[in-house]
């Protein structure tokens, strides 16, 4: 009730006012309006709209039922409580008969205001009912009428209630529809029950979801005209209102053309056979019988294996030749049989073979069925990964030497950061309250900042041990944005580059320190790399949404870098040509680039020298 707007019709000024304070002493109402008559309470009606009106009785030359008649006639459905002094069980009776929602004497709304609050809720709760119940009947009525499926409503007797217009096209003679209602009853079909689709029906009538499979149709049989067709759908049933029984609803749909498109289907299998020898995956298919029904090319690359003199064997001659490419043969064939013991089972695993060549693949496995569910066979899939294997490798163990790195500057700096956070702390509590509120203020960003400093310090050394499973929260990093930004003021005022924050930003999945230490990273690049040659120097931190993802863009119009130096910059100590000269051990990239996997993200970069660089960080968003 805190949003509604009620309106008062009293032709007693002091009974509009004790109405008002009886109504605001126990609720917490939006607007409440008043009027003195007949006459101006339809005009406060016509101008506005309210969600109830407390009318009384008696007013002057008209009574209340004079305002209910005229909103009917008006079709305007606002709930009306009739509070009078007038009361009688005659006028009682006749305004229920008139749709007056609720009735209440004076005296007893003026001295138990709760019950007149319970009556208004009532009201208006009632009213908020009807009003979803009309909007779920107008969007049931656009379900059925918008629906591609061709829709059927009967009642628990099999008696024919509605249909839609879907049901029209699907017959296309329309005249003869009509007739339905009295002669058609899906209990009794002859056809239904030879297609073995009466059963089904009852099951929906009994309170189940059922798929009708295709089944033959012929319109002449039931006194309509048209075509034989091949129909399917799904029949479930509907609860009504003050009925025990559920209704039918049939939702049913032409598949006749299904038999065109098998015959398709040979052909779209020649030319997915022919892809899939295309693709650089090995790849076989394994019937229910374990027998092999495909296999392409790539078999023989990855296996030595001729694809031809295994198609039409036992699955078991192609994993005992697969099986003697892997290191340990046996182990490899005991996996298969168990997996192909457990048709239903699901598997993705990596794989070493040593012959004919050295590779690493990775093995997806997995059943194959058709749109009925029927189990089709196995398909197994090897992807050659060896060279993403080699990469990972080779950046695994230089991220174990920037975690070597990061650990000891962490245990360097922990130190230090201890005694200088104990001895501010110590301040603080001993000499805070002596302090003029301006140095107060400067001490409690002391206090910030070393507490940010020794969140990132802990962060680093995290980063040294960081997994994919990192603890993260949901964050707004505007805030954590702006301390990056107060942090290094000066800098940029000595290096005169502007930094614009924006207003807003998304929420997002990340460690405040980590988000912290990002965005120290890339604005203190984009100040160390401004370009003095220019009049105007700036720093633009921006943010969308991208997919899950927040991507912070943080771009400047500095030196720049050579588009073939970035992919390098990410790399521990790596820097580029134009940070010649400039501060900087080139870590910072790097530890970026670490910091946005940990938190399940990525950076990636664009220069150009002379035009500035944008560095752009994805990271998922916040729930």
């Amino acid at each position: 009730m805190d949003e509604a707007r009620i309106l008062i019709v009293d032709d007693e000024s002091d009974h509009r006012f004790l109405l008002t304070a009886a109504l605001q002493e126990c609720l917490t109402v939006g607007v409440i309006e008043t009027a003195c008559g007949v006459e101006e309470a339809l005009a406060a009606l016509k101008d506005q709209d309210f969600d109830a009106v407390l009318c009384d009785y008696c007013l002057g030359e008209g009574n209340g039922l004079d305002v209910l008649r005229a909103l009917r006639r008006q079709n305007r459905d606002v709930p009306v409580l009739f509070v009078t002094n007038h009361g009688s069980e005659e006028v009682a009776r006749q305004a229920f008969i008139e749709g007056v929602a609720d009735y209440v004497t004076k005296d007893a709304a003026f001295q138990n205001p709760p019950d007149l609050q319970r009556k208004l809720r009532r009201a208006l709760e009632r009213q908020r009912l009807k009003g979803e119940k009309q909007k779920a009947e107008a969007i049931f009525e656009s379900f059925l009428e918008n629906n591609p499926y061709a829709i059927l409503i009967f009642s628990p007797d099999g008696r024919i209630l509605r249909w839609n217009r879907a049901l029209t096209r699907l017959e296309r003679h329309t005249e003869d529809l009509a007739q339905l209602r009295d002669s058609y009853n899906p209990l009794t079909d002859p056809q239904l029950l030879e297609a073995g689709v009466t059963p089904l029906i009852h099951q929906a009538l009994s309170g189940q979801w059922v798929e009708i499979p295709p089944f033959p149709w012929d319109p002449g049989r039931a006194l309509l005209q048209g075509a034989p067709k091949i129909l399917r759908g799904v029949a479930f049933p509907i609860a009504v209102e003050g009925e025990k029984a559920p209704h039918l609803c049939a939702m049913i749909q032409d598949v006749t053309d299904e038999e065109r498109a098998r015959r398709e289907r040979d052909e779209y299998a020649a030319i997915l056979a022919r892809l899939l020898d295309a693709t650089e995956a090995a790849i076989f298919f394994v019937t229910p019988d374990h027998r092999v029904r495909f296999a392409n090319r790539r078999v023989n690359k990855f296996f030595g294996v001729d694809p031809g003199s295994v198609i039409g064997g036992p699955m078991a001659t192609l994993a005992e030749a697969v099986a003697r490419c892997t290191p340990s043969p046996q182990e490899f064939q005991e996996r298969l049989e168990r997996l192909y013991a457990n048709p239903e089972e699901e598997t993705e695993e990596p794989i070493d073979v040593w012959t004919p060549h050295r590779r690493h693949l990775r093995r997806h496995s997995g059943p194959v069925r058709d749109a009925n569910g029927r189990l089709l066979g196995r398909i197994e899939v090897y992807l050659d990964e060896t060279e993403a294997v080699e990469k990972r490798r080779l950046l695994e163990l230089q991220n174990r030497e920037l975690d070597a790195f990061a650990s000891r500057l962490a245990h360097d700096l922990k130190t230090p950061l201890v005694s200088l956070k104990g001895f501010v702390d110590l301040l603080y509590r001993q000499y805070a309250a002596a302090l003029d509120p301006r140095a107060a203020l400067f001490l409690e960003k002391v206090r910030s900042s070393a507490s940010i400093l020794g969140e990132m310090v802990d962060g680093l050394r995290e980063l040294a041990h960081a997994s994919d499973d990192a603890p993260c929260t949901t964050l707004d990093p505007l805030p954590t944005l702006r301390l990056v930004v107060d942090a290094l003021s000066a800098e940029a005022a000595e290096r005169g580059v502007e930094v614009h924050l924006p207003a807003f930003l998304p929420p997002v999945e990340c460690d405040r320190a980590k988000l912290y230490q990002i965005a120290q990273n890339l604005i203190s690049n984009a100040l160390r790399h401004s370009d003095p040659s220019k009049p105007r120097r700036w720093a633009k931190i921006e943010a969308r949404e991208v997919g899950g993802e927040v991507a912070i863009v943080v771009s400047d119009n500095g030196v720049g870098i050579e588009p073939e130096e970035i992919t390098d910059l990410f790399q521990p100590f790596r820097r580029g040509k134009q940070a010649a000269g400039r501060p900087g051990m080139g870590l910072g990239l790097a530890i970026v680039q670490r910091i946005s996997q940990v938190c399940r993200g990525r950076v990636e970069a664009v220069s150009s020298p002379g035009e500035g660089s944008t560095f752009t960080v994805f990271l998922p968003r916040g729930r």
